[in-house]
């Protein structure tokens, strides 16, 4: 299983930040206050190893506030200041811990260390490596097109402006349940030539990532009986293949793609009845010609799609068809490509 990025965090006492305020501020230039928020300041004083430090402001009354500090640590360029290709590996967790804090050392003997902090986020993440660009951009619109709505996950929009309305993005696939846990797939070489990233070769990278935030960090706590930052390192493996697993079944990305006349072969010799059959088919027929299952829903009279879906589920089918020119191999499940890269400690090109 590989790691990306985690933050974690504390509240500083009084002396602890006039200290850390003090050391930031001999870097001149790389301690700033956040325009983005007013009581924010930032230190990029290790950003090029791969950890960036929030120091937040909260106003308890007119007179009494308290000063939290954050770390937002790549662990990758924790160790390489320039891998900004790889993610770290499970393996290798042990080392997160001594080597951050020895960073964090040489710029002030006030900030609080690693194991002093709670952990506040955590993104698991795969790098599925395929054939080609083209189709690293086929399954990122094939999954915008399999989202199901439901209350929980939002798909991410953009706003189009040549068109004046929003659409999916065609570099990424993102889904949020709020305050809680985001699954997104995008195109890694479309983010490496927009920021200009430098990296000595360019695979074609669909970059998986389930970012965990506070409230599913600590529902994955109780339920994997963690206690600290290094007990959540220890079991990286299992709780990033339990989230991997849990987050796509929930969003329906767990199931083998087909052609739409593959489905229709599989339907027919189903122990389905015909009337059943038959509106199987036209479901599936609807999400082919409309070019996505929300789509499908919105514009075909169809009668309680859900327990249409979960009949194909029944069958390990994921009801989006695949396009009749889709370069993607007929039976692939992105579930089991995700785990299966989740575990490689090297991008391979």
């Amino acid at each position: 299983m590989n790691l990306h990025t985690f933050e974690v965090g504390c509240t500083l006492k009084d002396y602890e930040y006039k200290n850390v305020h003090n050391d930031f501020v001999q870097y001149k230039s790389l301690y700033y206050p956040d325009k983005h928020n007013e009581n924010r300041k930032k230190f990029d004083g290790l950003k090029g190893r791969g950890i960036l430090i929030y120091l937040y402001r909260v106003n308890i009354d007119e007179k009494h506030y308290v000063v939290h500090i954050n770390y937002r640590i790549n662990p990758t360029r924790c160790f390489d200041g320039g891998d900004y290709l790889n993610v770290f590996h499970a393996n290798d967790a042990y080392k997160i811990i001594p080597q951050v804090n020895d960073l964090l050392k040489t710029i002030s003997s006030y900030l609080p260390l690693l194991n002093e902090c709670h952990l506040v986020r955590l993104d698991f993440c795969s790098n599925i490596i395929l054939g080609s660009e083209t189709q690293v951009k086929e399954w990122i619109k094939q999954i915008n097109q399999s989202y199901i709505p439901n209350i929980k996950y939002h798909q991410k929009f953009i706003k189009d402006k040549r068109a004046g309305r929003y659409v999916v993005p065609k570099e990424e696939a993102t889904f949020t349940r709020y305050n809680y846990v985001e699954l997104s797939f995008y195109n890694k070489l479309h983010q490496i030539l927009t920021e200009d990233i430098q990296v000595k070769k360019y695979p074609n990278i669909l970059r998986c990532e389930a970012r965990c935030f506070k409230n599913y960090i600590d529902f994955l706590k109780r339920k994997f009986q963690l206690t600290d930052i290094a007990d959540f390192f220890d079991k990286l493996p299992e709780v990033g293949t339990y989230v991997f697993e849990h987050q796509m079944k929930s969003l329906g990305f767990s199931n083998n793609y087909y052609y739409l006349y593959e489905i229709r072969e599989f339907i027919e010799q189903s122990p389905f009845k015909r009337k059943t059959k038959k509106r199987m088919i036209d479901f599936i027929s609807a999400a082919s010609k409309h070019k996505g299952i929300s789509n499908a829903v919105i514009k075909e009279p169809i009668l309680k799609p859900i327990n249409i879906i979960k009949k194909l589920y029944s069958l390990d089918i994921a009801p989006m068809p695949l396009p009749c020119r889709s370069s993607i191999k007929s039976g692939t499940n992105i579930l089991d490509l995700c785990l299966k890269y989740a575990d490689a400690k090297k991008v391979e090109g």
